[in-house]
């Protein structure tokens, strides 16, 4: 007997469905526990991002469009700064010898074209050969607030007194010898627009909550659009096109056909 009622079915009722402990709900994503030790791997590259992953395209396509335009203003600002005039302390002169010889150390008088004295400057080097040198001269000193060094064309070193020149040498083109070339202030400004336009937007694009939340949003909102098929975009083009042309048929049936009775009627003469 107690065999039979070892063999006796166990009564439905008496069955306890198993449930797993989070049943997963349809289209939901499987969730994980993440190892506080361990980290996310993807957050280990966010750079400190606020909601990192969250509206990527919107943000990287904002961060895009900025960097373009920091870009931009770095270029226009370095060619701005090709009129900027950098100090010139120091004039390299091609010479040609007259007569004389000068020195480092000589005291040189600046003349015009015509023979005006524009100012003095003081030999820093000197080289020639076969009476064609150049000479570098410092410490200038203009008689003029409107005279330039550029205008030099003749140099002279006063002998003695009721004595000759020590030297008279031509100068074909002066060239200024700037304190610095002008390409690294360039260069240094539009570093510092990039330097500092590149982090106003990585603040406003990856760390300020209220414009990433902007940009968030928005992406969310464009994944809500019904882009159009490319059928639809096809026949959309193709209907506006002959209408276009189906317009322009008509009214220039209209023009000719009022030209024409305009003309018999009398109130054109041609």
């Amino acid at each position: 007997m107690s065999q039979a009622s070892n063999d006796k079915p166990t009564a439905v009722a008496q069955l306890v469905e198993q449930r797993i402990p989070n049943p997963q709900v349809a289209g939901s994503s499987p969730s994980r526990r993440v190892d506080p030790d361990a980290g996310d791997d993807r957050s280990r590259f966010s750079f400190g991002l606020y909601k990192f992953g969250q509206g990527y395209w919107v943000r990287i396509l904002t961060a895009s469009m900025l960097g373009v335009l920091v870009m931009s203003t770095a270029l226009w600002m370095a060619g701005e700064l090709k009129a900027f005039p950098i100090p010139t302390p120091r004039w390299s002169l091609p010479v040609e010898v007259n007569a004389g010889e000068a020195a480092p150390g000589d005291t040189v008088t600046l003349r015009a074209a015509d023979d005006t004295a524009l100012g003095s400057a003081v030999v820093e080097s000197y080289t020639v050969s076969s009476g064609v040198g150049r000479m570098v001269v410092g410490q200038v000193s203009l008689l003029a607030s409107r005279s330039s060094v550029a205008d030099t064309k003749r140099v002279v070193v006063a002998g003695g007194e009721g004595q000759p020149a020590k030297f008279s040498a031509a100068v074909s083109v002066p060239q200024g010898l700037p304190i610095f070339q002008l390409i690294y202030l360039q260069a240094g400004a539009a570093l510092v627009i990039l330097l500092v336009g590149g982090g106003l937007v990585y603040y406003f694009v990856g760390l300020k909550p209220a414009t990433v939340d902007f940009l968030i949003h928005t992406d969310g909102e464009m994944k809500k659009v019904n882009w159009s098929t490319k059928k639809i975009i096809r026949d959309s083009t193709s209907v506006v096109i002959t209408a276009m042309f189906f317009v322009a048929a008509l009214l220039f049936v209209f023009d000719v056909g009022l030209h024409t009775l305009a003309k018999v009627i009398g109130l054109l003469d041609v």
